[in-house]
C-alpha cells in the first residue's frame, strides 16, 4: 500500500540557526522516510537563508517562511517561544498534507523514522514519555496537563495518567488542529487560541501553564474522547536530553533525540553526530 507523504513544519529561532538547525534539517531529509516537504518558519529569515546557502541540501524540498507570513497579527507581539507554539498549532495552514509533522530545530533523527513509527491505522500515534533515570519530569508535565485541561474545561481523566506529551517530533492531523482552534473560539471568543496563550515564558512556572503538544493531546483524549493510538516512547523512540547528566548518560540509541539545553557543547555534539553522518 502506498502511504501518503507528510509535510514537516520546523520553527527556527535566532539561537537555533548556528547550532543544531542544519543537523536537524539534514537528518529530516535523510531519515524521515514519509517526507514530502519541509517548511521552515522563522523570525530571522535572512540568517536562515544565508545558512542554507552554504549547505549541500535538497533545496527543492525546502521552503523558508517568515513567521509573520503564517501567523495572524494577534500573535505577532507574543514572545518567541510562545509564538513558535502558535505556529505549530497553525501547521495545517502552512503545510498541505493531511497529516503534518512538527520537528524541533534542536531535534535530530539518528535513524530512519518509518510510517509504522508514527502512524497506526491511518491515525497519528500520540506519544507519551517515560524517562530512564527519573520521574520528576512526569510530575512537572502532569501539572501542565492540569493547567491545559482547565483551559479546555475538562477533567483530564485520560490524559493525566499518560502525563508527558512533550515530543519534539509530533504528527498532527490537520483537520483536528482546525477543530481545536474553532472550539477555542467558541469558548473564548474571536481571539480563540490567542486568548489562552501565556503572556510571559521566562520561568519554569510560566512554561508549565501551557504546551502546544499537551493542548492537542488533552483535546483529543478528554474533549473529543477519541480512540487515539497511544504509545510509550520510553525515551527509546524519542529521547529528551535536558542536562549535562542526561547527556553523559545518553547512549545515542534512540531513533530521535532532542538536545534541550542551549549550553551543550556544539563541538561535542557535532563529534557524536558525525558518527551518524550528521556532524
Amino acid at each position: 500500500m502506498v502511504m501518503d507523504k507528510l509535510d514537516v513544519v520546523m520553527c527556527v529561532g535566532p539561537k537555533d540557526v548556528d547550532r543544531l538547525f542544519v543537523s536537524s534539517l539534514s537528518s529530516c531529509l535523510r531519515h524521515f522516510t514519509l517526507l514530502n516537504r519541509v517548511y521552515i518558519v522563522t523570525n530571522t529569515k535572512r540568517r536562515v537563508l544565508r545558512r542554507l546557502q552554504s549547505q549541500d541540501l535538497e533545496r527543492n524540498r525546502i521552503s523558508v517562511l517568515d513567521d509573520r507570513e503564517v501567523l495572524p497579527s494577534e500573535y505577532h507581539a507574543f514572545p518567541g517561544w510562545i509564538r513558535q507554539q502558535a505556529i505549530k498549532l497553525h501547521a495545517d495552514r502552512i503545510a498541505r498534507s493531511k497529516l503534518v509533522a512538527c520537528l524541533g530545530a534542536d531535534t535530530v533523527l539518528l535513524r530512519p523514522v518509518v510510517h509504522s513509527d508514527v502512524v497506526e491505522n491511518g491515525q497519528p500515534v500520540l506519544f507519551y514519555n517515560r524517562y530512564r533515570h527519573t520521574d520528576r519530569h512526569l510530575e512537572y508535565e502532569r501539572k501542565r496537563v492540569k493547567h491545559v485541561a482547565r483551559l479546555l474545561g475538562v477533567d483530564p481523566t485520560r490524559s493525566r495518567p499518560l502525563g508527558d506529551f512533550i515530543m519534539d517530533l509530533m504528527v498532527f492531523e490537520a483537520k483536528l488542529l482546525c477543530c481545536l482552534r474553532r472550539d477555542l473560539r467558541l469558548r473564548y471568543g474571536t481571539r480563540g487560541l490567542a486568548a489562552v496563550l501565556p503572556k510571559t515564558c521566562t520561568t519554569l512556572e510560566d512554561k508549565v501553564r501551557f504546551g502546544e503538544y499537551t493542548l492537542y493531546a488533552v483535546y483529543l483524549l478528554d474533549v473529543l474522547r477519541m480512540p487515539v493510538p497511544t504509545r510509550n516512547s520510553n525515551s527509546h523512540f524519542l529521547a529528551q536530553v535536558h542536562s549535562q547528566t542526561d547527556l553523559a548518560n545518553f547512549e545515542f540509541d534512540s531513533k530521535v533525540v532532542h538536545f534541550v539545553d542551549k549550553r551543550f557543547s556544539m563541538e561535542y555534539l557535532k563529534e557524536r553526530l558525525s558518527v551518524f553522518g550528521l556532524g
